[in-house]
């Protein structure tokens, strides 16, 4: 304990999620409901792989997971969420494959692709009403970090539409 407030620990993580053991079970969707015990062990073996969030007020930790739990996203090397330290409090940051399996969840989303354009390529993008990108790769260029130019991401949609962004 440091200056009168509580710091996490593992045990006091645990014993708070075990605790409340039916808040978790209410908070997670259906689907996950059987897998509860496997989610907190995912959640703590994150918060053991990252020790500053020792430094956090533990109710900051349990919200997080139960925040987590809520959205139906499980903790650890999907890279769906992350629990980040900010000053004393956890962070529930969701990743972008969390947001993709949201989307894709939503029932409106059927799929969801991103590329990257590296020099040389043939890339084009049209705004407007009938809005699309063209994008010809040309493996020929190696394919390093330094040669990206842009990247994109589709999300096609069940009703046949596309929505797009580029980012430079």
């Amino acid at each position: 304990m440091t200056t009168g407030t509580q710091v996490a620990t593992i045990d006091t993580v645990r014993d708070s999620l075990i605790g409340d053991g039916s808040k978790l079970r209410a908070a997670l969707p259906e689907h996950m409901k059987e897998a509860a015990g496997d989610f907190i062990r995912l959640a703590l073996v994150e918060f053991r792989r990252t020790p500053a969030l020792q430094a956090c007020a533990p109710e900051s930790v349990v919200a997080s997971v139960l925040d987590c739990a809520r959205l139906g996203l499980k903790p650890g090397p999907l890279g769906h969420v992350y629990f980040v330290p900010y000053g004393k409090e956890c962070q529930l940051i969701i990743g972008y494959r969390g947001l993709i399996a949201l989307a894709l969840r939503s029932g409106d989303i059927a799929a969801v692709e991103a590329h990257p354009v590296f020099a040389s390529e043939v890339f084009a993008v049209e705004l407007g009403s009938e809005p699309k990108i063209t994008h010809t790769p040309d493996y020929t260029v190696p394919r390093a970090p330094q040669n990206v130019v842009a990247v994109y991401a589709i999300a096609h949609r069940k009703d046949g539409r596309s929505i797009f962004d580029v980012m430079t």
